[in-house]
């Protein structure tokens, strides 16, 4: 028995793929707006001597760099556990 991907094998497949695409650019974009307002956060919290700001922005600044890593690498991980599955 096996399996193999086929993007043609159900209908509404192409309509899938931009639904994808398109949360996965809105994801991208809000990780950017996360790490802006994480990074004012920092810098405002550091100038003021506020040290809950500081903390949480860098606290931000962090998640939101490891969920553009994360986001970013999707495709790969996948695709790397998919090539392991398939040996």
């Amino acid at each position: 028995m096996s399996a193999t991907p086929d993007p043609s094998g159900l209908p509404g497949q192409a309509k899938l793929q931009k639904l994808v695409d398109g949360l996965y650019s809105w994801s991208l974009i809000l990780i950017l707006a996360a790490l802006v307002v994480a990074a004012i956060a920092w810098a405002w919290g550091a100038q003021s001597n506020h040290h809950g700001a500081t903390s949480g922005g860098r606290r931000g600044v962090l998640i939101a760099a490891g969920a553009g890593l994360l986001v970013g690498m999707a495709p790969q991980i996948v695709n790397f556990f998919y090539g392991i599955g398939r040996q």
